[in-house]
Order: C-alpha cells, then structure tokens, then sequence
C-alpha cells in the first residue's frame, strides 16, 4: 500500500489536505457509494475502482506533492532550500509590516475624522 492510498501525509490540514478529503466525499457520496449499494458484495474490484478514480487519483497526487514540498521546506538543509526559507521568512516579515503600516495609517484616518465631528 502506498502513502498515497494509505492517506498518511506529514501536512495536515493544508488546503491540498482538505481539497483531497473533500474529493474523497464527493467521489463517494456522488458515485461510488450508490454503486456498491446497488449491487450485492463489497469485492476488492469495486474498492480499487475507487482507489483509481481518475479525479481522485490527481487530488491525491497534488495533495502528496504540497506535503512533500512543505516537508523539504522545513527540513531539508541544502542552500537552494535555505534561499526559500529566508525569501519565505522574509515575503512574511514584509507583509506583517504592511498590515501594521495599514492598520496605523486607518487608525489615524478615523481618529482624525472621529476629532473633526
């Protein structure tokens, strides 16, 4: 069994996470669970058509990627991760300065309107 059919992955509640669980329901409940209650027997052929579901197989696939990329990410120690680290540290560090920068700007805004009434 590999990790994809398993469903064990390293980064969960990602939004590829939620995405692969909810195609998951959706496979199910629109298509597969009508079938196998239609028919008598739960044989391993209706589970792996399941398993195969083109749609399912690709969510499952983007979903495998987004958690290994957010693994190496956070461990791998080779440069080219490390200028990722740092860009993505810094991407953040400059948006949570923007928002301060913002929120100062339309604190002053409304207390300037709030003294001129």
């Amino acid at each position: 069994m590999t990790a994809l059919q398993n469903g064990s992955y390293p980064r969960s509640g990602s939004q590829d996470g939620i995405h692969r669980a909810l195609t998951d329901v959706d496979r199910l409940c629109s298509a597969y669970i009508p079938l196998w209650l239609a028919t008598p027997g739960m044989g391993s052929e209706k589970v792996s058509a399941f398993y195969d579901h083109p749609i399912k197989t690709a969510a499952d696939e983007t979903a495998m990627r987004s958690s290994l990329y957010a693994k190496a990410i956070a461990t791998e120690t080779g440069l080219a991760w490390r200028i990722r680290r740092l860009r993505n540290n810094t991407a953040r560090q400059l948006m949570i300065i923007g928002r301060r920068i913002h929120n100062v700007a339309w604190w002053r805004t409304t207390a300037s309107i709030s003294e001129a009434t």
